[in-house]
């Protein structure tokens, strides 16, 4: 199972663009975050952290399990979770380039010239 995650992961990355040395740092994350080390975080675990950190509740934490839960297994194996934080961070970057877009499109015709920009 793991080699067949990794292999997912590698084609994700690659698709992606990311780079061999994010990929590590979040699978050092996901590590952090797999207290048993069996290859997936749960609910149960998460809840253990929340307990620790106290800055999550219940519903947080199925919000979470949720969100990041593509196959629907209740859990959140190592590509959904580098898929998760990919989205994420894609999100973040796309709305601080419209913000920086909208503020440039001075006549707000969705162009930005030359005469806007200078």
């Amino acid at each position: 199972r793991e080699t067949h995650c990794k292999q997912t992961l590698a084609r994700l990355l690659a698709d992606l663009g990311l780079q061999e040395s994010a990929y590590s740092d979040l699978e050092d994350q996901f590590k952090n975050l797999d207290l048993d080390g069996n290859g997936v975080v749960e609910v149960t675990e998460l809840e253990e952290l929340s307990g620790k950190l106290g800055e999550m509740d219940g519903a947080t934490i199925a919000t979470i399990i949720t969100a990041c839960d593509r196959n629907g297994n209740g859990t959140i194996d190592i590509s959904e979770f580098v898929a998760a934080i990919v989205l994420e961070l894609e999100s973040k970057d796309e709305k601080l380039i419209m913000r920086a877009f909208d503020q440039m499109d001075m006549n707000r015709d969705a162009r930005i010239t030359k005469g806007e920009i200078f």
